[in-house]
């Protein structure tokens, strides 16, 4: 049979290509493949190969983890793949895909999970990761760690680096966790009673809970327990029962049931001013506490003043004392910080009063100024508290206050009780600088204000000083002369301070850790009692009152003040137990506060002293008042008269004034809402009614409503973006008609987009217009609001990124009448928002503030200048290029910021910022920490090689080009590699006549310290360009160098040579030139060249033998005129 070539050529082909395909060899299964002597990386960097070629069919990759915790990766075949089960800790995968991740997985009810680092090999805490499982995960769950593979769910709520953190290497989330939990020992029984003699290892508590605290319980001398605070089981002190003694350092519950002292003290007794303990303790020597102290007591060095009598020692060792009773008041002072911690200065008792009594002194009637003062017995504020002068059954007796009764002290401080005056000494306030004899010193003293210094020195700053608990620091302006406020600084404080410390007001001198970062709550100054006045300055003030005599606060001339507690937006508030009897005060008040859970019948209100009103008052207000069923009349147009009628009808404290305006069928009425009986505050709406709308901001607020407009005609609004133009982001739009007559609201919403839509809504469409899908109604023509960006200072994206991004939770509509956005920097960290008038006026003059006026203008990485490092940590860390590590914005913001890095080793680095508040390697300059100012500079390599060009050459002749600026723009590349510790350098030096350029760490006779950044003859570096190493070098100072007996012309006519160049060492200029004669030859030259002998010779101005002279060539004199 006959085949035609071109009908059945095609099919041969294809027969052939089938043929040929079945005979090539099935393509080799691809894994990745290590363990044993590879060990596997932690990194997973390994790439898959070819699966062995040994005639076996390999069908699956694998990863397996063995009982001593190795890892192997690698090819299985069909019999082998049944093997692979979890059982034994082994997972199988497709071609290439055996590179899972292996982490650390246990959970809160295994103990080791939380009190270990879990660096252990039992095969049931290594777990094979899912595939695209990239991090492992440890946290704290309800107080109790769990480590595992970390999901995108997991990852995501990792917010909080303190009880939460991932990681991305094999075995990564191993460690104590987290690092700052305290350990504690944790026993109970005999065992438990010296845990040092019975090797009692302390471990980390169970639970993590902050501040967590060691105890220490005894039940009997011995019966012990020892364990954490946060204990749930067994814990014998979770209510500090009797016999409980807390700690808070690692290992502090150690203490057997009597343990001897071993704090030192300063002891000593004196009753003579002059006396050694009176005065500052500077010895070292110290002596021991001798008495045995139970577990649950506490050491301590003390220091009393008794009348004139001074005692320092250990304070159990003092029968008469206890820790209770070692208190200011009775003049005690106690400390435990350190042996001979009672080292301070004490003062003697030095405030004096004429103390006497007429019935036995006449003179002390009308003559006391003659009398001889004695001193009070001292106690806290001796002086503070005065002298009295009174009258007594006809005898006059005169004193310290200290010593009369109390009865008596309250009639001499009592101004209108005329018997008896009491005086103090310099409380007028008056500040008095001057001089004192020694004698005149002994008197100035703290407790009269007064404070002796060396010469010249006595112009101390002085500020106001009061504690949080003293009402008056946070509720008056502190300008009053009370001697107790005014405080003279110590030396070197050059500020004074006022700022609120949880919610209180403090001031004091500043010391140099007083740094502002919130001008809101913290302000200083550098003037003489300069830090007075109300603060902050817009804090509320309120009536605060109780009682009858509260109900008319004008009538009874009751005051307002400063709320006590500072709390931004705080609140006055009112409320009336009945007719007669009425309470105010601020909403922050933290005791006596009434309404503190908005009970019923409080009012609360936002202006300074709006809490004013009557339990019935009489309103102020004024408002448009007429009525019309006609609509062409002028009570349906807006209301343009500024003539209003007065509300009439008095009306309870809990009822806000209002004016109204209604529709009812085809009637309009406008008035007075009270005055109306028809109506009550609930029918009548502030926005968003179709018939009966009120306000109050204003007299003659309701001039024009939105409901007047929607009857008559459709409503407009501004209407863009979506089908429409795109809205402005300047917010420029003009309002249109709306399409639909049944619209009825203006909205604004922003899309999953971010796309911004504004238009109009029906009543119905309305309801779906909520904050969940961020879209807010309006009144008529208000629906232009500006919207920023929102977020605060716990969202690090906020901080690190620019925000242009469109997560809906970001983007935010500000309430109408917002016309600025704004980005601060709160403690380091940026927030963002809508700004207020609080938020605009702080951003005035700022360098961490900023409002602009545009929507979404609020983005950008802020402030602009913030320094962007490499963060990173391990192996991968090592190379930030080679393993595509990115750069970002320092989590926190400080001026003049750095970042660092720091290598463990070759292969392990540590690179952040030195802000950084969590895991920072170098927040101390630690051992190998580099620091660098510039973007992004923390990028070298452990080893890493020169970029740095520079000038190279060498020469002696002084006429080279290597001697003169270097002009050409080719450099050498500098060629040895060096440590990241090691900055690169160019550099120029000069050795006699030898003049060398080049790479100053290709030149391994140089170093970092012989050759200097300036000012440096010999050596100078520098690293500020290719090539900086490019000045000139002049070789041009020059003298006669000559002997008489070589060339007798020498002898008195040196100034017929030609000077010679010096060798070059350190100063040369500065050493110059000399002439002088040694055994009758006169001998001129460089003084460098010459023995350090001769050098002295000639530089000692008593030496008539020789002279030294330093300007160029200036050794010309004659040598007849040199004494021999």
């Amino acid at each position: 049979m006959m085949f035609s070539s071109g009908k059945y050529a095609k099919y041969i082909c294809l027969i052939v290509i089938v043929l040929m395909q079945l005979a090539l060899p099935a393509a080799a299964l691809k894994c990745i493949q290590c363990g044993g002597e590879a060990k596997c990386s932690t990194t997973m960097g390994e790439e898959a190969k070819d699966c062995p070629s040994d005639g076996k069919t390999y069908t699956k990759c694998f990863t397996q983890i063995d009982t001593s915790g190795n890892i192997s990766r690698g090819c299985k075949t069909a019999e082998e793949v049944a093997t692979c089960t979890a059982d034994n800790n082994c997972i199988l995968s497709d071609e290439r895909k055996n590179n899972q991740l292996i982490c650390k997985k246990c959970d809160a009810t295994d103990e080791k999970c939380s009190q270990t680092d879990m660096n252990v090999n039992d095969l049931k805490y290594n777990q094979i990761c899912g595939e695209g499982v990239k991090k492992c995960i440890k946290k704290i769950d309800n107080k109790l760690v769990v480590r595992g593979c970390a999901t995108d769910s997991d990852i995501s709520q990792c917010t909080d680096a303190k009880t939460c953190e991932t990681c991305d290497s094999v075995m990564c989330n191993t460690g104590v966790f987290p690092k700052e939990r305290i350990r504690c020992h944790q026993c109970t029984g005999s065992s438990c009673l010296d845990v040092a003699a019975n090797s009692l290892v302390a471990k980390p508590c169970t639970n993590y809970v902050e501040n967590d605290q060691c105890y220490t319980k005894a039940k009997s001398e011995t019966d012990m327990t020892r364990g954490c605070k946060s204990d749930t089981k067994d814990n014998q002190c979770t209510d500090t029962a009797e016999g409980c003694a807390f700690c808070s350092s690692d290992n502090c519950n150690y203490l057997k049931y009597k343990y001897d002292q071993v704090l030192k003290c300063h002891q000593c007794t004196g009753d003579d001013a002059t006396n050694e303990c009176f005065k500052e303790q500077t010895s070292t020597e110290f002596k021991d506490c001798k008495k045995q102290l139970l577990y649950n007591e506490a050491e301590y060095c003390y220091t009393q003043i008794n009348g004139d009598k001074i005692q320092r020692g250990c304070l159990h060792d003092n029968a008469d004392l206890t820790a209770d009773k070692c208190t200011d008041s009775n003049n005690c002072k106690k400390c435990n910080s350190a042996n001979g911690c009672n080292n301070a200065k004490e003062e003697p008792p030095q405030f004096t009063c004429i103390v006497c009594r007429s019935d036995l002194n006449e003179k002390c009637w009308n003559d006391a100024k003659t009398m001889q003062g004695q001193k009070c017995r001292v106690r806290p504020s001796s002086a503070k508290e005065g002298c009295f002068h009174g009258i007594w059954n006809g005898v006059a007796i005169r004193g310290c206050m200290v010593d009369a009764s109390l009865q008596n002290q309250e009639i001499c401080k009592d101004e209108k009780n005329l018997q008896c005056r009491a005086c103090y000494e310099n409380t007028s306030g008056n500040i008095i600088r001057g001089c004192k004899t020694d004698d005149e010193a002994k008197a100035c003293t703290a407790d009269n204000n007064c404070i002796i210094t060396g010469e010249r020195k006595n112009n101390q700053l002085i500020c106001k000083k009061c504690i949080e608990t003293d009402e008056k620091c946070s509720q008056s302006d502190m300008n009053f002369n009370d001697v107790e406020y005014n405080h003279i600084c110590v030396e070197g404080v050059r500020r004074c301070i006022k700022k609120v410390d949880n919610k209180l007001v403090t001031r004091d001198c500043a010391s140099e850790t007083d740094i502002c970062t919130d001008s809101k709550t913290c302000e200083t100054c550098d003037s003489v009692n300069c830090n007075t006045g109300v603060f902050p300055k817009d804090r509320i003030t309120c009536y605060q009152c109780t009682g009858s005599s509260c109900e008319d606060v004008t009538a009874n001339n009751i005051a307002y003040k400063p709320c006590a507690n500072y709390v931004e937006n705080d609140q006055c508030y009112m409320k009336a137990k009945n007719e007669n009897e009425m309470i105010r005060g601020c909403k922050s008040d933290t005791r006596d506060n009434e309404c503190s859970d908005a009970a019923e019948g409080c009012v609360f209100c936002s202006d300074n002293n709006c809490n004013n009103l009557k339990y019935i008052y009489d309103q102020v207000l004024k408002c448009h008042q007429c009525t019309s069923d006609v609509p062409t009349n002028e009570c349906f147009k807006e209301q343009t008269s500024e003539v209003f009628e007065k509300c009439k009808r008095q009306i309870n404290y809990t009822l806000p004034e209002y004016c109204y305006t209604q529709i009812n069928g085809n009637v309009i009425k406008r008035g007075c809402l009270h005055d109306n009986l028809d109506l009550n505050v609930d029918i009548c709406r502030d926005v968003d009614s179709d018939t009966c709308m009120k306000c109050n901001d204003g007299d003659g607020c309701n001039t024009l409503m939105q409901l007047t407009v929607t009857t008559v005609a459709g409503i407009k609004c501004i209407q863009c973006g979506g089908s429409k133009k795109t809205c402005s982001t300047t917010l420029w739009e003009d309002a249109e008609v709306c399409p639909n007559k049944d619209h009825r609201k203006c909205f604004t919403q922003i899309d999953t987009s971010g796309n911004i839509i504004r238009g109009c809504k029906t009543d119905n469409e309305a309801k779906t217009c909520t904050a969940d899908n961020n879209c807010i109604t309006t009144a008529e023509r208000k629906n232009n609001q500006l919207i920023c960006k929102q977020c605060d200072a716990t969202d690090e994206k906020c901080s690190l990124t620019d925000m242009n991004i469109n997560d809906q939770k970001y983007n935010h509509i500000c309430v109408e009448g917002v016309i600025r956005c704004f980005k601060t920097v709160v403690n380091k960290k940026v927030v963002r928002g809508c700004g207020t008038k609080s938020n605009i006026q702080q951003c005035i003059n700022s360098k961490i503030c900023e409002t602009c006026d545009s929507v979404y203008c609020n983005t950008g990485i802020f402030p602009k200048n913030r320094i962007t490092c490499y963060q990173c940590t391990g192996s991968s860390c090592e190379d930030v290029a080679a393993n595509n590590i990115g750069y970002k914005a320092c989590a926190n913001y400080v001026e003049n910021e750095q970042c660092y890095m720091k290598a463990k080793n070759e292969i392990d680095m540590t690179r952040g910022c030195k802000s950084d508040s969590r895991d920072n390697e170098c927040s101390d300059a630690a051992e190998g920490c580099v620091f660098c100012p510039g973007n992004n500079c923390n990028n070298l390599k452990y080893i890493y090689d020169q970029v740095l060009k520079c000038h190279q050459c060498t020469s002696d002749d002084i006429t080279s080009d290597c001697f003169g600026e270097q002009t050409n723009h080719v450099f050498e590349k500098c060629k040895r590699q060096i440590r990241y510790t090691f900055p690169e350098y160019c550099y120029t030096q000069i050795n006699g006549r030898t003049i060398k350029r080049g790479c100053l760490h290709d030149n391994l006779e140089q170093t970092l310290n012989s050759c200097q950044d300036i000012d440096s003859e010999t050596c100078t570096k520098c690293n500020n360009g290719d090539g900086c190493n490019n000045k000139q070098v002049k070789l041009d100072f020059t003298c006669i160098v000559c002997r008489s007996d070589l060339n007798s012309t020498c002898w008195d006519e040196g100034h017929t040579f030609k000077g010679k160049h010096c060798r070059v060492s350190p100063s040369s200029p500065k050493e110059g030139c000399f002439h002088g004669i040694w055994h009758g030859v006169a001998i001129r030259g460089c003084v460098v060249d010459a023995s350090i002998h001769n050098q002295y010779i000639c530089k000692d101005i008593d030496h008539k033998q020789c002279n030294a002279c330093y300007k160029k060539d200036c050794n010309t004199g004659k040598s007849s005129d040199i004494p021999q």
